[in-house]
């Protein structure tokens, strides 16, 4: 699920879709998988897939 975000994040493999980036990340956050809270976190520092927060 996190390599799928990073893919949709950077375009590899399919077109950039930053906010099906985002939902990934945030699905796996909520499924227990802490590794890409970094991730999330990037997300909504640079209002990628989101709004700034």
């Amino acid at each position: 699920m996190i390599d799928l975000g990073y893919c949709y994040e950077n375009g590899i493999g399919t077109d950039t879709n930053n906010k099906k980036a985002f939902e990934l990340y945030q699905k796996a956050v909520e499924l227990g998988d802490t590794s890409v809270i970094t991730n999330l976190g990037y997300c909504y520092e640079k209002g990628i897939g989101t709004d700034i927060d």
